[in-house]
Protein backbone atom coordinates (compact mmCIF):
# COMPACT_ATOMS: atom_id res chain seq x y z
CA UNK A 1 0.00 0.00 0.00
CA UNK A 2 2.85 2.42 0.82
CA UNK A 3 4.58 1.75 -2.51
CA UNK A 4 1.41 2.50 -4.52
CA UNK A 5 0.90 5.73 -2.58
CA UNK A 6 4.50 6.75 -3.34
CA UNK A 7 4.03 6.09 -7.07
CA UNK A 8 0.79 8.10 -7.12
CA UNK A 9 2.47 11.02 -5.30
CA UNK A 10 5.48 11.02 -7.65
CA UNK A 11 3.15 10.89 -10.65
CA UNK A 12 1.06 13.77 -9.28
CA UNK A 13 4.15 15.91 -8.71
CA UNK A 14 5.35 15.14 -12.25
CA UNK A 15 1.97 16.06 -13.73
CA UNK A 16 1.77 19.28 -11.75
CA UNK A 17 5.27 20.36 -12.75
CA UNK A 18 5.21 19.42 -16.43
CA UNK A 19 3.20 22.42 -17.69
CA UNK A 20 5.10 24.93 -15.53
CA UNK A 21 7.42 25.73 -18.44
CA UNK A 22 4.34 26.67 -20.47
CA UNK A 23 3.15 29.10 -17.80
CA UNK A 24 6.40 31.05 -17.98
CA UNK A 25 6.13 31.66 -21.74
CA UNK A 26 4.11 34.81 -21.09
CA UNK A 27 7.23 36.30 -19.45
CA UNK A 28 9.87 35.06 -21.89
CA UNK A 29 11.84 31.93 -22.70
CA UNK A 30 14.65 30.20 -20.81
CA UNK A 31 14.95 33.08 -18.34
CA UNK A 32 15.15 35.78 -21.04
CA UNK A 33 12.30 38.28 -20.94
CA UNK A 34 10.46 39.33 -24.08
CA UNK A 35 11.86 42.55 -25.51
CA UNK A 36 15.35 41.99 -24.07
CA UNK A 37 18.11 43.53 -26.17
CA UNK A 38 20.43 41.02 -27.84
CA UNK A 39 23.31 43.31 -26.93
CA UNK A 40 22.85 42.35 -23.26
CA UNK A 41 23.10 38.61 -24.01
CA UNK A 42 26.80 37.79 -23.99
CA UNK A 43 26.99 34.28 -25.42
CA UNK A 44 24.48 34.66 -28.26
CA UNK A 45 25.80 34.05 -31.78
CA UNK A 46 24.07 35.36 -34.89
CA UNK A 47 23.13 32.64 -37.38
CA UNK A 48 21.26 34.77 -39.88
CA UNK A 49 19.53 38.07 -40.52
CA UNK A 50 17.11 39.76 -42.86
CA UNK A 51 16.60 43.49 -42.58
CA UNK A 52 15.96 44.41 -38.97
CA UNK A 53 15.42 40.77 -37.98
CA UNK A 54 18.31 38.81 -36.53
CA UNK A 55 18.36 35.11 -35.63
CA UNK A 56 20.61 33.91 -32.82
CA UNK A 57 21.52 30.77 -30.90
CA UNK A 58 23.06 30.37 -27.48
CA UNK A 59 25.59 27.52 -27.83
CA UNK A 60 26.35 27.59 -24.09
CA UNK A 61 22.84 26.51 -23.02
CA UNK A 62 21.25 23.09 -23.26
CA UNK A 63 17.58 23.89 -23.73
CA UNK A 64 14.77 21.84 -22.26
CA UNK A 65 11.04 22.14 -22.75
CA UNK A 66 8.92 20.32 -20.23
CA UNK A 67 11.97 18.50 -18.93
CA UNK A 68 12.88 17.19 -22.40
CA UNK A 69 16.07 18.23 -24.19
CA UNK A 70 15.48 20.33 -27.32
CA UNK A 71 18.68 20.58 -29.37
CA UNK A 72 17.79 23.37 -31.79
CA UNK A 73 16.46 26.64 -30.36
CA UNK A 74 16.69 29.85 -32.37
CA UNK A 75 15.89 33.26 -30.92
CA UNK A 76 14.41 35.95 -33.17
CA UNK A 77 15.19 39.62 -32.53
CA UNK A 78 13.50 42.56 -34.20
CA UNK A 79 15.42 45.85 -33.96
CA UNK A 80 17.69 43.92 -31.56
CA UNK A 81 14.83 42.99 -29.15
CA UNK A 82 13.56 39.45 -28.50
CA UNK A 83 10.28 38.84 -30.29
CA UNK A 84 10.24 35.08 -31.04
CA UNK A 85 11.67 31.70 -30.14
CA UNK A 86 11.69 28.72 -32.50
CA UNK A 87 12.46 25.16 -31.44
CA UNK A 88 12.82 22.10 -33.62
CA UNK A 89 11.32 18.95 -32.10
CA UNK A 90 12.98 15.61 -32.81
CA UNK A 91 10.36 13.05 -31.81
CA UNK A 92 6.63 12.44 -31.77
CA UNK A 93 6.80 11.73 -28.03
CA UNK A 94 8.23 15.19 -27.31
CA UNK A 95 5.68 16.72 -29.71
CA UNK A 96 2.82 15.00 -27.87
CA UNK A 97 4.13 16.11 -24.50
CA UNK A 98 4.54 19.73 -25.62
CA UNK A 99 1.06 19.72 -27.16
CA UNK A 100 -0.46 18.31 -23.96
CA UNK A 101 1.42 20.81 -21.77
CA UNK A 102 0.32 23.74 -23.91
CA UNK A 103 -3.25 22.52 -24.05
CA UNK A 104 -3.42 21.96 -20.29
CA UNK A 105 -2.16 25.49 -19.63
CA UNK A 106 -3.66 27.53 -22.51
CA UNK A 107 -6.75 25.50 -23.33
CA UNK A 108 -8.06 24.11 -26.57
CA UNK A 109 -6.09 25.49 -29.54
CA UNK A 110 -7.22 26.71 -32.93
CA UNK A 111 -6.39 23.89 -35.34
CA UNK A 112 -5.47 24.09 -39.02
CA UNK A 113 -5.82 20.86 -41.00
CA UNK A 114 -3.60 19.77 -43.86
CA UNK A 115 -4.43 18.27 -47.23
CA UNK A 116 -4.69 14.80 -45.67
CA UNK A 117 -7.30 15.98 -43.17
CA UNK A 118 -4.90 15.59 -40.26
CA UNK A 119 -4.16 18.44 -37.84
CA UNK A 120 -0.97 20.24 -38.91
CA UNK A 121 -0.89 23.48 -36.93
CA UNK A 122 -2.08 24.19 -33.38
CA UNK A 123 -2.31 27.83 -32.28
CA UNK A 124 -2.78 29.35 -28.84
CA UNK A 125 -2.97 33.00 -27.79
CA UNK A 126 -2.57 34.25 -24.25
CA UNK A 127 -2.14 37.90 -23.41
CA UNK A 128 0.79 39.19 -25.43
CA UNK A 129 2.04 35.86 -26.76
CA UNK A 130 1.07 33.56 -29.60
CA UNK A 131 2.20 29.96 -29.72
CA UNK A 132 2.29 27.81 -32.84
CA UNK A 133 3.00 24.07 -32.83
CA UNK A 134 3.46 22.78 -36.37
CA UNK A 135 3.90 19.28 -37.71
CA UNK A 136 4.73 18.56 -41.35
CA UNK A 137 4.64 14.81 -41.95
CA UNK A 138 5.82 15.11 -45.57
CA UNK A 139 9.04 16.83 -44.46
CA UNK A 140 9.18 14.93 -41.15
CA UNK A 141 9.60 18.20 -39.29
CA UNK A 142 8.04 19.41 -36.07
CA UNK A 143 8.56 22.83 -34.55
CA UNK A 144 7.16 25.09 -31.89
CA UNK A 145 7.28 28.87 -32.13
CA UNK A 146 6.43 31.45 -29.50
CA UNK A 147 5.85 35.07 -30.53
CA UNK A 148 5.72 38.21 -28.39
CA UNK A 149 2.96 40.11 -30.21
CA UNK A 150 3.94 43.71 -29.41
CA UNK A 151 7.09 43.10 -31.48
CA UNK A 152 5.98 40.28 -33.81
CA UNK A 153 3.09 42.40 -35.08
CA UNK A 154 5.64 45.08 -36.05
CA UNK A 155 7.68 42.42 -37.84
CA UNK A 156 4.61 41.31 -39.77
CA UNK A 157 3.69 44.90 -40.67
CA UNK A 158 7.23 45.70 -41.84
CA UNK A 159 7.40 42.50 -43.90
CA UNK A 160 4.00 43.15 -45.43
CA UNK A 161 4.97 46.68 -46.45
CA UNK A 162 8.19 45.47 -48.10
CA UNK A 163 6.22 42.76 -49.89
CA UNK A 164 3.70 45.30 -51.14
CA UNK A 165 6.48 47.53 -52.41
CA UNK A 166 8.18 44.72 -54.30
CA UNK A 167 5.20 42.81 -55.66
CA UNK A 168 4.49 42.81 -59.36
CA UNK A 169 1.26 44.59 -60.31
CA UNK A 170 -0.76 43.98 -63.43
CA UNK A 171 -2.74 47.18 -63.06
CA UNK A 172 -1.77 50.35 -61.19
CA UNK A 173 -4.38 50.02 -58.44
CA UNK A 174 -3.77 52.11 -55.35
CA UNK A 175 -4.41 50.67 -51.91
CA UNK A 176 -7.86 51.47 -50.46
CA UNK A 177 -9.18 52.56 -53.87
CA UNK A 178 -11.69 50.73 -56.00
CA UNK A 179 -10.23 49.75 -59.38
CA UNK A 180 -11.67 50.97 -62.64
CA UNK A 181 -13.74 48.17 -64.14
CA UNK A 182 -12.88 47.40 -67.73
CA UNK A 183 -14.68 44.81 -69.87
CA UNK A 184 -12.24 42.08 -70.87
CA UNK A 185 -14.25 40.80 -73.82
CA UNK A 186 -16.98 42.67 -75.64
CA UNK A 187 -18.98 40.89 -78.34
Amino acid sequence: MGFKRLIVMVGAVFLLQSPLWAAHLTEGFSGIKWGTSVETLRHFKEVGSRGEIGYYVNPNVLHTIGGVEVPQVIYGFYAKHLFAVYAQIDSLEVYARIKNDLQSHYGIPNVAYGATGQPEVYRWKSGQIKIKLKRDDSLRKIKVAVYYTPLSDKVNEAGEEKYRESEFKFLPIERDKEPLRLPLLDF
